[in-house]
């Protein structure tokens, strides 16, 4: 449990450096979070059926699950409800 943390907390900070605090609306969000989820299923698909590396499935998995805390994060920031 603890090394997944460790794992999406250093990939938001990787995320931090390159674009800063990111403000997005929930629907640019959620179209940014789907190109992720994208990325992830294309890397199990080129795992299971052409023998890919299984590598980037893990690192896809990864920025799957930060940004989704980075959503979290704005919309705290925002005012989206929550607590």
């Amino acid at each position: 449990m603890f090394k997944a943390k460790e794992l999406i907390l250093k990939e938001r900070e990787r995320q931090n450096q390159k674009w800063g605090e990111q403000n997005h609306s929930p629907q640019d969000w959620m179209m940014i979070l789907q190109e992720e989820i994208g990325e992830f299923a294309r890397a199990e698909m080129e795992h299971r059926y052409r023998g890919a590396d299984p590598e980037p499935i893990m690192e896809e998995l990864v920025q799957v699950a930060a940004v989704a805390m980075q959503m979290v994060e704005c919309g705290l920031r925002n005012g989206w409800g929550g607590k």
